[in-house]
Order: structure tokens, then C-alpha cells, then sequence
């Protein structure tokens, strides 16, 4: 499972590399990594990249371990347009756009019928409006 993690977090990185570096880009780079692991394996993206609280022991903690650096690795990609952002809220971020893919993911396993651009489009819009979101709230904070 380490091995196929890292693959997926490689990939991601190689497909985020390539852009221009600004939010959107970067969401719409990264996006179809994660939904054409969904769409062409949901039973390895379930298990990889979806919550494992249903497992109980040391695989449970090993998914955990694996998640968490994943997680590490979507903040460690920031794009530069956020730049002086803190690590806690650059985790924070990374946290949000986790748990959107993997909600969405789930909800098109159950919508089967929709396109990947289509579900793409809906995650760039998510992700991205969260993160300007997210932008908003981090630029009202009162930082040393």
C-alpha cells in the first residue's frame, strides 16, 4: 500500500509541476490524478484515500500514517499565490481538499453516470472555493 500511495503522490506532484502555479491551475492539474484513481479503481481508492476507521489494528494505523503524509504532501504543494501562509493553516487546507475529493468520490460511485470533466468541473469548483474561503478567514486572523 506505501508503494501504491507514493505512486499517487508522485503523480500528483508531476501533474501539478507542470502548471503555471496559480490556485486554480494547480486544482485542475491535480484533480483528474484523484478522480481517475476513483473512476478506474474505486476499490484501491477506497482503500488508499478514504477514511479506514472500519479497520481496526495495524492496517488501521498504518492507512492513517499513509493519509496523514499525503496530506503533508497537498500542503508541501501550496501554490505560490499563498505564499506566507502558515503550516497549520496550510495543513488545514490540505485537510479540506482531502476530504472534498473523498466526498466526492464517494457520491460518484453512487452517480456513476456522470462524466469525469463533469465531476472534475465540480471539484475544481469546490476545492477552489474552499481554499478562497479558507484565504479569506487566514487574511482577517490576527498574525504576529
Amino acid at each position: 500500500m506505501r508503494r501504491a500511495r507514493q505512486k499517487f503522490e508522485d503523480t500528483l506532484a508531476t501533474a501539478i509541476s507542470t502548471t503555471g502555479g496559480n490556485m486554480d491551475e494547480l486544482i485542475t492539474a491535480g484533480g483528474p490524478v484523484f478522480l481517475e484513481l476513483v473512476a478506474n479503481n474505486p476499490r484501491r481508492w477506497a482503500l488508499l484515500l478514504t477514511c479506514s476507521s472500519g479497520l481496526g489494528g495495524d492496517m488501521a494505523a498504518q492507512l492513517i500514517r499513509l493519509r496523514r503524509h499525503t496530506i503533508e504532501r497537498i500542503a508541501d504543494l501550496a501554490p505560490p499565490d499563498i505564499a506566507g501562509v502558515d503550516r497549520p493553516s496550510l495543513l488545514a487546507a490540505a485537510h479540506v481538499i482531502s476530504g472534498i475529493g473523498e466526498q466526492l468520490g464517494h457520491w460518484w460511485l453512487t452517480h456513476p453516470d456522470e462524466g469525469l470533466d463533469h465531476v472534475l468541473r465540480m471539484y475544481v469548483a469546490a476545492v477552489g472555493g474552499a481554499l478562497r474561503g479558507l484565504l479569506t478567514v487566514y487574511e482577517d486572523l490576527d498574525r504576529p
